[in-house]
């Protein structure tokens, strides 16, 4: 099973949360849906391509994040708008990964890839969150 800390998810058991995670695939190209560590965090999935591989992890209902702000550079990826969290501003134990989030919903969705991973996953995850949650005009922090 792969460990997921448990992080603040104030919207994880929202009904637009249930119908994404319900929603999710079992492949994301060459990742696996794999089982989560009890206690598993609401609103978490994970996805891993082989045992000790890093996984591709998803949360939703999360708040926005910090460095999300008026200005900040977004990327489009299908219909699906997202962030990417500067890796100098992530933990230690993140190193090799990198954290989007999809700021363009009624809830956030945050997406952590390992490094190699290719396009596939956030492109297929892109796909999923247009079908399953709803969009809303972006909503960033005032500019620092």
């Amino acid at each position: 099973p792969v460990a997921v800390a448990a992080v603040p998810a104030p919207q994880a058991d929202s009904a637009a949360c249930r119908a994404l995670m319900g929603a999710l695939p079992q492949r994301l190209g060459d990742y696996q849906r794999a089982a989560l560590e009890q206690p598993e965090p609401s609103g978490a999935a994970a996805w891993r391509a082989g045992p000790g591989d890093n996984p591709v992890v998803l949360r939703c209902g999360l708040d926005r994040p910090a460095e999300f702000v008026v200005g900040s550079p977004i990327q489009w990826v299908d219909r699906v708008q997202w962030f990417r969290v500067r890796s100098d501003q992530q933990s230690a134990g993140d190193a090799g990964r990198s954290t989007w989030y999809a700021v363009d919903r009624g809830v956030y969705v945050a997406l952590t890839l390992p490094t190699g991973s290719g396009p596939e996953p956030i492109q297929r995850l892109s796909e999923v969150i247009e079908q399953h949650v709803a969009a809303a005009p972006i909503n960033p922090g005032p500019a620092r």
